[in-house]
């Protein structure tokens, strides 16, 4: 059986590392289905650790709409703790200590982010005859 074996090599900053990680646990591995926004929110979260989710909402506006008139941004914010709400549902953000002003995301997988880090997935299609 010949295997054919392709290398590829990126350097991504923290933001793309966690990005990365996360759509490959959630979305290829447990075959979730999620929108680009969670994603978004989630990477934010892996990449800021445990926060208020005040300020989480506030600081993910600022992020993600870079240029946004101000009379949109309570909406956005809104949307966001929306989507955190959601996000909890699923198991996918939990609060910290069970209380509802801090969040994190969840302890059912982990996320590389300190230091240098190289990953390293192998990953192996097989033809069946």
């Amino acid at each position: 059986m010949e295997i054919q074996k392709i290398d590829k090599k990126f350097k991504v900053d923290k933001f793309k590392l966690i990005r990365f990680q996360l759509l490959f646990e959630l979305v290829f591995s447990r075959n979730m289905d999620l929108i680009p926004n969670d994603i978004d929110i989630l990477t934010l979260l892996g990449l800021w650790g445990d926060i208020d989710l005040s300020k989480f909402c506030v600081n993910s506006v600022k992020y993600l709409y870079k240029e946004i008139e101000y009379e949109q941004f309570h909406m956005k914010s809104q949307n966001i703790r929306n989507r955190i709400e959601k996000l909890y549902k699923r198991g996918l953000i939990q609060k910290v200590d069970g209380k509802k002003k801090k969040i994190k995301l969840t302890d059912t997988f982990v996320i590389y982010k300190n230091k240098n880090i190289l990953l390293n997935y192998n990953i192996l299609s097989i033809e069946s005859n």
